[in-house]
């Protein structure tokens, strides 16, 4: 669940919002420049000059708003004026700009009543093709009226015990998500998701999406994510006993339609007390899906204890395909660096599952400290694959001196270049080294590779590219 952020923390505008724009894929969690509606702003071509945009802000505070839509077009003005700051590097003048926009919000929310109904009713009769940086802008603003609104609600809830006025709203949003995708991932993703906002009164209207994405496929994504919130929501609120969920995931497990059974098999394989496990496994192994087994592939790597996520990637390598997990071991290695170099050195000590040591490799190795693995992954695992994934760890997590001297081995080592396939990959991996800045390095590496027998004419011309943007001044080819 993300973090239920004060309201007055939600109004913290400006910097935040130009400099990191939101994916509305999961998570405009909190932005001052959020929201559409195209109403009189100016086109991109006129507020391209940082003077023109503090006019444009001067006249938008000439006056005291009186209506929702003339104090969006002051929020979009001041988030502009706000970008226009940022973008010149004056942060104390950025600031400033913020605090105007702080303050309009509180004085907006005062004043009128209901803005966040005002803001999804703005959000829904916005043009979805207009990326204009003022429709951005827009969208942003109003994204954020709706977010706080929605959030104050569920604060006064928590303090009343009646969650009829957020219901509504959420309600309001879920019957509006299906207009189009960025609509659907602005509420269901950025706002919905991961939210504990989702209850009882919401069952319907998310079954219905699950339903209608059959028929639109831009909203299954947002339908899994809402199906999986509101069964959350509902044990953790104590609406619904665990064993109630069960009975219905188990119902949805072989469900034709594919979000309902995805759904269910995620909540199964997390079950508190693992019980389900051996039921996901074979479900999934019986329908040969091999999205099906990535996406409990994800579940498995962000929610399970370490060994027994291990134990489900393991389990599914055979269905998805090991380089198809590679996300999830990505994410487990994150979570649980130790567990996943603990599994691969039990695994190359017995000499098993060498695509599962591979993306051990790369899904530890591209952790902080996880160069150490590749090193040895390196230097001892026989199989050739996983020397390779080494490589690419080595070359872009090591110092350049590790990189360095891995990639002049890996020139040496008859075995691994036999394939030129792989000679193509050192030239990738010099890519990766090149990033650290030491352009010797390059340069010394460029040149023994240019001159091995194996090197394909294709991956000549990238590595003469290469060379060229970062062999020293003064140095030929």
């Amino acid at each position: 669940m993300k973090h239920l952020a004060t309201w007055v923390f939600v109004v913290g505008t400006g910097i935040a919002l130009w400099c990191a724009l939101p994916d509305t894929s999961k998570a405009v969690p909190i932005d001052v420049a959020s929201a559409p509606q195209p109403n009189d702003i100016a086109s991109p071509e006129s507020i391209d000059t940082r003077a023109t945009e503090r006019v444009s802000a001067s006249v938008a505070e000439s006056h005291d708003p009186r209506t929702f839509d003339e104090w969006i077009e002051r929020l979009v003005a001041l988030a502009l004026e706000t970008r226009a700051a940022v973008e010149a590097d004056d942060f104390d003048e950025a600031r400033e700009v913020d605090e105007r926009a702080r303050v309009a919000i509180e004085r907006m929310r005062a004043e009128l009543p209901d803005t966040e109904e005002s803001a999804l009713h703005a959000l829904c009769g916005l043009m979805s093709e207009d990326e204009t940086v003022a429709g951005t802008a827009r969208r942003r603003v109003l994204g954020l009226v709706l977010e706080l609104g929605l959030r104050v609600r569920w604060q006064r809830f928590e303090y009343s015990g009646d969650r009829a006025r957020v219901d509504r709203l959420v309600e309001a949003m879920l019957v509006s998500l299906p207009q189009d995708e960025p609509l659907a991932e602005l509420l269901g993703l950025g706002l919905l998701a991961d939210e504990p906002f989702l209850g009882p009164s919401h069952e319907r209207a998310v079954l219905d999406l699950v339903e209608l994405s059959l028929r639109e496929p831009f909203l299954a994504r947002v339908a899994k994510a809402l199906l999986t919130t509101l069964w959350q929501n509902l044990e953790e609120s104590g609406a619904r006993t665990s064993g109630n969920l069960a009975s219905l995931a188990l119902v949805y497990a072989d469900d034709s339609n594919p979000t309902r059974r995805i759904c269910a098999l995620r909540h199964l394989l997390t079950s508190r007390d693992g019980r389900y496990e051996h039921f996901v496994m074979e479900r999934v192994r019986q329908s040969r899906d091999s999205d099906l087994a990535v996406a409990v592939g994800i579940t498995a790597a962000r929610e399970l204890e370490p060994r027994a996520a291990l134990r489900v990637l393991e389990q599914l390598e055979p269905v998805a395909g090991a380089s198809r997990l590679t996300a999830s071991f990505l994410l487990l290695g994150n979570r649980a660096p130790a567990s996943i170099r603990t599994a691969y050195e039990h695994k190359l000590a017995d000499q098993v599952a060498p695509q599962l040591r591979a993306e051990m490799v790369t899904g530890f190795g591209f952790g902080d400290s996880g160069f150490e693995l590749a090193r040895v992954a390196f230097e001892q695992d026989p199989d050739l694959e996983v020397k390779k994934r080494a490589l690419f760890v080595l070359a872009s997590r090591s110092t350049v001196e590790i990189g360095e001297h891995t990639l002049l081995a890996a020139i040496d080592d008859d075995a691994f270049t036999a394939d030129p396939t792989r000679v193509g990959a050192i030239v990738s991996a010099l890519d990766n080294l090149a990033n650290h800045g030491d352009a010797n390095a390059v340069h010394r590496v460029g040149r023994r590779l240019r001159v091995h027998p194996k090197l394909m004419d294709a991956d000549r011309r990238r590595l003469d590219d290469l060379l060229a943007q970062h062999t020293p001044p003064g140095l030929g080819q």
